[in-house]
């Protein structure tokens, strides 16, 4: 949309001249569609951001909340080993039986 924009403003550009009276009302009109158009795709753009940022925290707050979960589960394991509730890598491999 602002491709056309831009082209109506090279339009204008190389039209000539209209007289002062004129070519004052007729760039009011061009410069309030103009005015309405950008005043449109920066709120657009607003909420976009917008929306990006709770995306952003949201995920954020996801990724918090699983490397807590992960850092309750290594400390569980942590002291498990410590406290030899858990025998972990130094049980004897078991042999299998010759087939």
């Amino acid at each position: 949309m602002s491709t056309t924009y831009r082209e109506l403003l090279d339009q204008w550009k190389t039209s000539g001249r209209a007289g002062k009276k004129v070519d004052d009302a007729l760039w009011a009109r061009f410069k309030a569609a103009g005015d309405a158009l950008y005043g449109a795709r920066i709120e657009r753009e607003a909420v976009d951001a917008e929306e990006s940022r709770e995306k952003i925290a949201a995920k954020r707050g996801h990724n918090i909340a699983v490397v807590a979960a992960a850092r309750r589960q290594l400390e569980f394991v942590y002291y498990a080993l410590r406290d030899h509730h858990v025998r972990a890598l130094d049980t004897p491999p078991t042999t299998r039986p010759a087939a």
